[in-house]
């Protein structure tokens, strides 16, 4: 379950002939385990398309401090081949439960905008904090109310935008404690769960409910 990350530019014939992506695993150079470790790609393949100034891979950080400060980290790379002057702009809305943006900024949260002028020479990357102070206290994350935000961050080069990123973010505290069990926001909630690993032995990794059970 390793996520990983190639940069395609320097091997596309751009113009000249189609381009095929091929992504494989092959486990082959290595021993395994129990039969058959059922080695494969588990998850989606994507083919991420930037500018060359863009928002880093998981380049967006969101840190909340207490329910009324929330420090943005952001981290560009400059892919071009001279120093790039970079505004960075990050507001925050609230997601509705179903994930989606609710439409309006977060209750509290500073207005206007923020706005960070960065300076990132050709080749390397950099990143910057940002501070979002709210007047009254964010709602947090719970299992009764999931509250959950979203930070969009804006990349802005020569007066135009050249990239976009949504981290997707909730506030919450967990304690583990050995006389009170597990706390979330400070309260008791017990945990209910199987140790579910993905092996069915010689079975192969395909799930099969009545193995599994």
């Amino acid at each position: 379950y390793s996520s990983f990350r190639y940069e395609l530019t320097p091997w596309l014939k751009y113009g000249e002939e189609e381009n095929v992506v091929a992504v494989k695993v092959d486990n082959s150079a290595q021993p395994n385990s129990r039969w058959y470790s059922g080695s494969g790609i588990y998850r989606n393949v994507w083919l991420v398309k930037t500018e060359k100034v863009h928002v880093g891979q998981w380049g967006v950080t969101v840190v909340p401090d207490g329910l009324q400060r929330v420090d943005v980290v952001t981290t560009v790379e400059n892919c071009s081949t001279k120093e790039a002057t970079v505004f960075v702009t990050t507001e925050i809305f609230e997601l509705d439960f179903h994930g989606n943006k609710a439409g309006q900024r977060a209750k509290g949260l500073q207005a206007p905008r923020n706005v960070i002028a960065m300076f990132v020479a050709p080749g390397a990357s950099q990143s910057q904090k940002e501070v979002q102070m709210s007047t009254e206290p964010l709602r947090p994350w719970s299992l009764e109310q999931p509250n959950r935000y979203v930070a969009v961050t804006k990349l802005e080069v020569d007066g135009k935008i050249v990239d976009e990123v949504e981290t997707p973010f909730g506030l919450r505290s967990i304690q583990f404690t050995k006389d009170n069990g597990f706390l979330l926001n400070g309260e008791r909630v017990p945990i209910n769960g199987v140790c579910n690993h993905h092996d069915l032995g010689a079975l192969g990794s395909a799930i099969n409910v009545r193995a599994l059970r």
